[in-house]
């Protein structure tokens, strides 16, 4: 009988099952094969847009539901369609102006569920893209989706993203969700997602017969690391999360794999 059919192990994708060179170690790659093969269900958790990880996606083992958004999309790749959609309001084009307005040193950025805009340029705008490996698309800020947008993005310095952050929330307290994703980033999202959200979400959809396991490096990843299970860390996250995460192998010597083998261990005995 296959020893992982009751595992789900969801796994932030940058600095987790990536290594810190934006390539998947070998060493992950065929634990996660042999993980799927033996009944596992491995569930890609990432803050990307379902177009920028389609890159990631294609290595691993295909028909597996992926978290996308920070758990405003949760997409079953089997079926090739959403079990979970949650987007940002329709107005937010009034928040998208503010930061083009009053931050001309930030990138901004949107995206939806098959389209991304750059609605203002940047260093870290551009290497965004091409970490994604997006064809820029530029959008005027007073020409904005008024739905279905899944994600907005700052990008710029450290201190410029911090103070646009305290003041997005308080001009617009309790409409979104923001969260620091690096140095460098700033996520903006639905106020009701979050890789924890979707940790409930798939726990249902399973029907509660398999346990989840979460692994990841970054303060968007605690609230998945709070629900789940069982949790885990690479050694080179951020440290805080040796709280409530399990330390493994840094990202780079291949964490999910080192994972796996404590998952097998401790599901056979």
């Amino acid at each position: 009988m296959p020893i992982f059919r009751n595992i789900v192990l969801m796994s932030d994708a940058d600095n987790t099952l990536l290594a810190r060179d934006h390539q998947i170690p070998r060493r992950n790659l065929e634990a996660v094969r042999c993980f799927v093969q033996e009944g596992g269900v491995f569930v890609l958790a990432t803050g990307r847009p379902i177009h920028g990880a389609r890159h990631i996606a294609e290595q691993l083992p295909q028909g597996m539901p992926a978290v996308y958004f920070n758990g405003a999309l949760i997409f079953d790749h089997a079926s090739g369609k959403p079990i979970h959609m949650d987007p940002l309001p329709p107005d937010m084009e009034k928040v998208a102006s503010y930061l083009v307005r009053n931050y001309p040193q930030l990138g901004v950025e949107c995206f939806g569920l098959e389209s991304s805009w750059i609605l203002q340029d940047g260093p870290y705008t551009q290497f965004h893209f091409r970490l994604l490996r997006e064809e820029p698309r530029y959008l005027p800020a007073d020409i904005f989706p008024q739905e279905g947008l899944l994600k907005m993005f700052a990008t710029g310095e450290s201190e410029d993203l911090e103070k646009a952050r305290q003041e997005l929330l308080t001009h617009w307290p309790g409409m979104f969700h923001t969260i620091r994703s690096g140095e460098n980033y700033l996520e903006i999202f639905s106020r009701n997602s979050s890789k924890g959200a979707a940790v409930h979400t798939l726990r249902d959809y399973y029907q509660g017969e398999r346990k989840i396991a979460a692994v990841g490096d970054s303060f968007n990843d605690i609230s998945m690391l709070k629900a789940a299970d069982m949790a885990f860390m690479p050694a080179d996250g951020e440290q805080s999360l040796r709280e409530i995460a399990r330390a493994v192998c840094p990202c780079s010597q291949g964490s999910i794999a080192d994972v796996l083998q404590i998952l097998g261990r401790e599901t056979s005995s």
